[in-house]
C-alpha cells in the first residue's frame, strides 16, 4: 500500500512539473486540444485509475478480475510510472523546436483539390454498409453478434474515406487562407450531405451500443475545424468535452447490457436507474468500464517472459505491414507459427485467458503491446518516440503553414484515436494513417489531373 502510494504521489509530481514547464510555441500557449492531452487521460485511467481505487479503499484485492495476479501488480505499476515519464521526456526532448519548426511549410506549394470523389465515395460505402450490415447488430447486439464480414470492410472504408475528405477540405480552406468564424460555418463548407452521411452513421453506432467511433469522429471532426482556424478550446470547455464524453461512454455501455427486447430510449431510461455493472465501484465510475483494461496488462506482465519468451519485435512489425495490401500472407510464410494468438497482442492476452476458443476478446494497452516484443527496454524506446512524435504533430497543427499530406494524415487519424490508444497500441494507427494516404494521392492524381 505504502508503495503505491508512492508510486502516485510520483506521477502527481511528474504531471505538476509537465504542467508548469512554459510552453514556448505561441500557438500552442493555453491549447488543451491536443493529442498529447487526450493520450495522457486515457493513459492515466487505463493504468493508474484502479491503482487509486486501491489506495483510497473504493476497492479492494479480492478484485481478481483486474489484479489478475497480486504479485505483479507492483512491478507492473513500476513500468507504468516509466512509461509515462518517458512518453513525457520524449514530448519534451526538443524543447527549442528547432527540429520540430522545420517540418511545417510555411509558404503554400500546393494547390487545393476538388473531394468530390472522395464525398461519393464515402456515400457509396455507407449505403453499401447498410445493406450487408447484420440487422441485429444495429438493434442494439453490438458484442454479441458480428456485423458481417462485408459490413466490416465497407465500414472500415468509409471511416478512412471520411478522414480523407476532412483532411482534403481543411487544407484546400488553409490554402484559400478561409476563416470560419464559428463551427457552422465550418460545417457549411464541409457541405450537406457529406454532413447527413456522417450523422446517419454515428446514429446508427449509437444505436448498436458502440461509443468508439462516436468518440473518435467528434475528435476528427473538430481537429479540422481547430487546424484551419487555430482556435483555442477553453479549459472549462475542453472540462465539459472530456465530462460528457465520459458520461456518453459510460450510459452507452449501459444500454447495451439491457434487455435487448426493449426500444432504445426504454433501455436508455432504464440504464440511468441500474446500479453499476461491476462488482466493485471505482471512485471514478464514468471512466471505470476503460480503466478495466488494466486487467490485459496485469495479465501480459504476469505471463511475459516467465511463461513464454519476448516476440522481439513481431506485434509491431505486423501492425506496420497491415497497411501494405496483401502483405499479410508473407507474415505467417515470414514467421511460420500462425496461431491467432500471433496475430496482435489483444489475440495473445485472449489466449492467455480463454485458450484456442475464445469467447470474447480481452484487449491490450499500449504498455503491454511494447512489452509483448522487448519488455522494459521496449517500453522506453516506444513511450518516447511516440512522446516526441504526438509533439511533431501538435506543432504542425497549430502552427501557421500548411503541413505535408502525410503529416496531415497522421494529425487527424491519431487525434481521433488519441484517448483510446492507451487500451490498444500506437503501431496499429498506422495502418489507418497509410490508407488515408493512399487514398488522398488517388484524388489529387487520378481525379484531379487538370489541376494538377
Amino acid at each position: 500500500m505504502e508503495l503505491m502510494i508512492l508510486h502516485l504521489i510520483f506521477v502527481a509530481l511528474i504531471f505538476l512539473t509537465s504542467f508548469l514547464t512554459p510552453e514556448r510555441i505561441s500557438s500552442l500557449k493555453g491549447q488543451y486540444f491536443k493529442h498529447s492531452i487526450f493520450f495522457l487521460i486515457g493513459f492515466v485511467v487505463v493504468h493508474f485509475q484502479h491503482i487509486l481505487d486501491f489506495v483510497t479503499g473504493a476497492i479492494n484485492s479480492s478484485y481478481s478480475y483486474i489484479w489478475v495476479n497480486e504479485d505483479v501488480v507492483l512491478k507492473a505499476l513500476n513500468f507504468s510510472v516509466i512509461g509515462l515519464t518517458s512518453f513525457l521526456l520524449g514530448y519534451y526532448f526538443d524543447r527549442n523546436d528547432k527540429l520540430l519548426g522545420k517540418r511545417v511549410k510555411r509558404k503554400f506549394e500546393e494547390r487545393p483539390y476538388k473531394a468530390k470523389f472522395l464525398l461519393w465515395l464515402s456515400a457509396f460505402f455507407l449505403v453499401s454498409y447498410f445493406f450487408t450490415v447484420n440487422p441485429l447488430y444495429l438493434a442494439g447486439h453490438y458484442g454479441e453478434v458480428e456485423m458481417g464480414t462485408g459490413a466490416t470492410y465497407f465500414i472500415l472504408l468509409f471511416e478512412v474515406v471520411v478522414s480523407a475528405y476532412i483532411i482534403q477540405m481543411c487544407r484546400n480552406a488553409t490554402i484559400e487562407d478561409r476563416y470560419f468564424r464559428n463551427i457552422w460555418e465550418y460545417i457549411k463548407y464541409l457541405g450537406r450531405p457529406f454532413f447527413i452521411c456522417l450523422v446517419v452513421y454515428l446514429v446508427s453506432v449509437m444505436f448498436s451500443g458502440d461509443r468508439g467511433p462516436i468518440i473518435t469522429f467528434s475528435l476528427i471532426f473538430l481537429s479540422g475545424y481547430l487546424m484551419v482556424t487555430k482556435f483555442k478550446i477553453r479549459l472549462y470547455f475542453y472540462v465539459l468535452f472530456i465530462i460528457l464524453g465520459g458520461f456518453l461512454f459510460t450510459i452507452l455501455g449501459s444500454i447495451r447490457s439491457q434487455d435487448k427486447s426493449l426500444g432504445f430510449f426504454e433501455r436508455f431510461q432504464s440504464s440511468l436507474n441500474k446500479e453499476s455493472r461491476f462488482p466493485q465501484k471505482s471512485i471514478l465510475p464514468f471512466t471505470q468500464e476503460l480503466a478495466t483494461s488494466i486487467r490485459a496488462y496485469h495479465t501480459t506482465v504476469n505471463y511475459i517472459p516467465e511463461r513464454h519468451d519476448f516476440l522481439f519485435g513481431r506485434f509491431q512489425y505486423q501492425q506496420l505491414s497491415l497497411g501494405i495490401p496483401f502483405f499479410n500472407p508473407l507474415n505467417n510464410l515470414m514467421f511460420g507459427d500462425s496461431h491467432y494468438k500471433y496475430r496482435s497482442s489483444a489475440r495473445f492476452v485472449t489466449w492467455i485467458n480463454q485458450g484456442d476458443f475464445p469467447y470474447s476478446g480481452e484487449g491490450t494497452t499500449c504498455l503491454a503491446d511494447f512489452y509483448f516484443d522487448f519488455g522494459l527496454f521496449g517500453i522506453v524506446i516506444g513511450m518516447l518516440l511516440f512522446g516526441y512524435l504526438f509533439r511533431i504533430l501538435e506543432v504542425s497543427m497549430f502552427s501557421q503553414g500548411l503541413p505535408s499530406l502525410f503529416i496531415s494524415c497522421m494529425i487527424i487519424t491519431y487525434i481521433g484515436n488519441s484517448i483510446y490508444i492507451a487500451r490498444s497500441s500506437f503501431g496499429f494507427e498506422l495502418r489507418t494513417v497509410l490508407w488515408v494516404f493512399a487514398i488522398l494521392l488517388i484524388n489529387k492524381y487520378v481525379f484531379n489531373m487538370k489541376r494538377t
